[in-house]
């Protein structure tokens, strides 16, 4: 409703100061009601039923549709400031979405923290988040913004990190040298393909 508000407010002539106001308080209020779900009673440490159902469960209501909602926002007509915000908030959320589902999946319906963690659900975050990281390093550069660029790095690097200091510790022997030789060919591939992204708007420019 808020989003509504706010894309009224541009057609609303004199009362546009007042759609604007309805919009920012019904963002508090949510913003606030939000806090507390993800604090006080955040499932990855506040024992609750999500439902068993992949994907459709509580989590998209949580953390998925409020990520969407908060892009949303910031691709509005808004200030700088306050669009940085949104994708901030859209990242946060969507971040500890796809956690929460991948947690949900291999937990049966369970995100605990307390709950063992098995290889396979440490490599499906590690996984997701490197799928996540190159389409972003990609689409960026194609699309020639440094910005998501840039973060698209920062999270591959986090990546590359959790899986040398965290998942190659509980493989040894071919399964150990396989996922380095795994990591090393998705790192050149992403190199060479961003290379070639870079060679491509060199001659656009050029020609």
């Amino acid at each position: 409703m808020a989003w509504v508000y706010q894309w009224r407010s541009g057609k609303a002539g004199s009362t546009a100061l007042l759609y604007r106001g309805a919009a920012a308080v019904l963002v508090i209020l949510v913003g606030l009601a939000h806090l507390e779900l993800s604090l006080e009673e955040n499932p990855f440490w506040h024992t609750q039923s999500l439902g068993s159902v992949p994907v459709l469960n509580l989590l998209l209501l949580l953390w998925g549709l409020p990520a969407v909602i908060f892009w949303g926002f910031s691709r509005l007509p808004l200030k700088f400031r306050l669009k940085k915000a949104a994708l901030y908030l859209a990242f946060g959320s969507g971040t500890l979405y796809l956690t929460g589902a991948i947690r949900h999946f291999w937990q049966q319906g369970q995100l605990l923290l307390s709950l063992p963690t098995s290889v396979a659900e440490q490599y499906s975050y590690s996984l997701v988040f490197l799928t996540i990281a190159i389409a972003t390093v990609l689409l960026s550069q194609w699309q020639n913004k440094s910005g998501p660029r840039k973060a698209g790095f920062v999270l591959l690097s986090g990546v590359v990190l959790k899986v040398f200091v965290v998942d190659l510790n509980d493989l040894t022997g071919v399964l150990r040298a396989l996922s380095f030789i795994g990591l090393g060919l998705s790192l050149v591939m992403l190199g060479w393909l961003f290379q070639r992204l870079q060679k491509s708007d060199v001659d656009a420019v050029s020609s």
